[in-house]
């Protein structure tokens, strides 16, 4: 899917994403260096209040460009009141131009998507769930950290089914501790008789100031090895193909149709807003990265904002990006994608040429089959796609 071709069909020539970020959990996960922590109901009333006021100081950031997208993450978001997730959406639909086919997807943990949840969010309007699955196994879910168990997953998607969510997308993640590549194609099997229409596959990474990098130094990480991740990657693709999902970005597969507006819309150069703590915006080549001290986010005055300036003081880093790193970011995150850049947008947009920027680099992908050219687009080939990593450290470092 191109998706600004999709948004300009559907009339909107200027999208743009909104990310929420709720920082909040029931217990943080092993593996786990998002920006989240435990908090008592008060407190997070307290952060809910100040995230609203962002919301509308903020507006002038739009600039009355078109949101297609808000998404609901943390952090688990459905660890929170859904009264609180009433107010934000209420609050950007009253503030920003929302289009008719608003995407509003919200994370959720099975643990805390409790039926009175997912029913109010059906009332919100909220279209698309993500859910934090993981694995069917429950050893692996307690090597993980998970506070859910595959019971808890089993009744919250019959919640969802009976509630007929018709968007739903699943996390699982391999190569975690006591998986095997038998479990593993027994968690992928077990999930697909859901017919969720999404699915997002994520390899571990042992992440510092975790307590599994912690564990992993010490000797005492049961890990599958290098050997049977692959496999269990090849296996992904080839059960996921069987089952009619199509793998449009290198971690993601859907049915057709169901791909992940807002994802799609960070590797597709689309401009977003990040409200609360720690989170990122993207708007005019300038990155912006909140405040991710939490005191000092809940002590912030967003009425200054509403003279439509932005304040330093109020963000981590404000970085005004380069040719040279808009390049290389538009490029790392286009090739994620399984139909790739189109070079006719990227010359629009650079005013160079594609294959002349990348030269000899560029050639060398393309001869030995891990790079192709098709038509408009560059893009990985399925051997290329496997070791895209490698490849785009050559290509862009």
């Amino acid at each position: 899917m191109d998706l600004y071709d999709y948004y300009t069909n559907l009339g909107y020539i200027r999208p743009m994403g909104i990310y929420i970020h709720i920082p909040f959990c029931e217990r943080k996960c092993s593996y786990c260096d998002f920006l989240s922590f435990y908090a008592k109901d008060n407190i997070i009333k307290q952060y809910i209040e100040i995230l609203k006021k962002e919301i509308v100081s903020k507006k002038f950031l739009a600039n009355g460009k078109d949101i297609c997208t808000i998404y609901i993450g943390g952090g688990t978001p459905s660890f929170i009141n859904p009264e609180y997730i009433k107010q934000i959406i209420n609050l950007i639909k009253e503030n920003y131009n929302t289009i008719d086919s608003l995407e509003i997807t919200i994370e959720l943990n099975p643990h805390s998507a409790i039926k009175d949840n997912l029913y109010k969010y059906k009332e919100y309007k909220i279209n698309r769930l993500s859910i934090g699955a993981q694995s069917t196994n429950n050893d692996e879910l307690n090597a993980l950290g998970r506070i859910h168990t595959y019971e808890d997953f089993l009744q919250t998607m019959d919640f969802i089914l009976r509630l007929k969510f018709q968007n739903v997308n699943i996390d699982l993640m391999n190569g975690i501790p006591l998986q095997t590549l038998a479990s593993w194609k027994n968690t992928l099997k077990k999930i697909i008789l859901f017919k969720p229409t999404h699915l997002s596959i994520y390899n571990l990474i042992l992440e510092e100031n975790t307590e599994l990098y912690k564990l992993n130094n010490e000797g005492s990480l049961n890990l599958p090895n290098e050997k049977c991740i692959t496999l269990m990657d090849l296996d992904t693709f080839d059960i996921l193909e069987d089952h009619g999902y199509e793998r449009y970005e290198i971690s993601n597969y859907c049915k057709k149709g169901f791909e992940s507006k807002h994802n799609l819309g960070y590797w597709s150069d689309i401009p977003y807003i990040g409200f609360g703590l720690g989170a990122s915006s993207y708007i005019d080549n300038i990155r912006y990265k909140n405040i991710s001290n939490f005191s000092k986010y809940l002590n912030l005055n967003f009425d200054i904002f509403q003279n439509n300036k932005l304040n330093e003081e109020y963000y981590d880093s404000i970085e005004v990006l380069n040719q040279k790193e808009l390049i290389k970011e538009y490029v790392m995150l286009g090739l994620r994608k399984v139909n790739g850049i189109n070079i006719i947008q990227f010359k629009n947009k650079f005013n160079v040429d594609f294959r002349e920027y990348f030269d000899q680099k560029l050639e060398k992908y393309l001869l030995n089959s891990m790079i192709v050219h098709d038509g408009s687009y560059y893009h990985f080939t399925k051997r290329g796609m496997d070791v895209s990593n490698t490849i785009l450290s050559d290509l862009l470092f």
